[in-house]
C-alpha cells in the first residue's frame, strides 16, 4: 500500500511538474490529490499532526513573502509545496523548499552562463518535486 501511494504521489508530482513547464501553472485537482493522499498517508503511517504541521510551517513563509513583501513566487507553488508537506512533515518538507530553491538556482545559473538567457519566470514545481522525490528516496 505505501509503495502504491507515493507511486500515485510521483506521477501526480510529474504531472505538476509538466503542467508547470508548459503553462506555468499547476492544476489544483493534482495538488488537492497531492494533498488529501498525503493525510491519508501520514494518517496511515505517521499522525495526523505530522501532516498539518507539514502542510503550514514551510509554506507558512512563502504565503508571507509573496502576500506581503510582494515576492514573485506563485501561489500554485505554495499549494505544491503544502501539499507535499502533508507526505513528509515538516521537516522535511523544509529540507525539500531548501533543495528545491537550491536545484533552480543551479538551473537559472547555468541557463544564463551557458545559454545567455534572461528568464522571465523559472517553474518551480520541477524542482520542488526532484527534491521530494530526492528525500523519499533517502527516507
Amino acid at each position: 500500500m505505501k509503495i502504491m501511494l507515493i507511486s500515485v504521489l510521483l506521477l501526480l508530482l510529474l504531472l505538476c511538474s509538466v503542467s508547470d513547464i508548459k503553462k506555468r501553472t499547476i492544476p489544483n485537482a493534482a495538488v488537492a490529490a497531492i494533498l488529501i493522499l498525503g493525510i491519508v498517508y501520514s494518517v496511515m503511517y505517521h499522525s495526523l499532526l505530522t501532516a498539518l504541521t507539514g502542510i503550514v510551517i514551510p509554506s507558512a513563509p512563502l504565503y508571507f513573502a509573496k502576500f506581503r513583501l510582494g515576492f514573485a513566487v506563485g501561489s500554485g507553488d505554495i499549494k505544491l509545496l503544502a501539499a507535499t508537506g502533508a507526505w513528509l512533515g515538516w521537516l522535511m518538507n523544509v529540507y525539500v523548499l531548501l533543495l528545491g530553491s537550491i536545484l533552480a538556482l543551479i538551473w537559472v545559473v547555468g541557463k544564463r552562463h551557458f545559454g545567455g538567457h534572461h528568464l522571465a519566470s523559472v517553474p518551480f514545481a520541477p524542482f520542488l518535486s526532484t527534491a521530494v522525490l530526492c528525500l523519499i528516496l533517502l527516507i
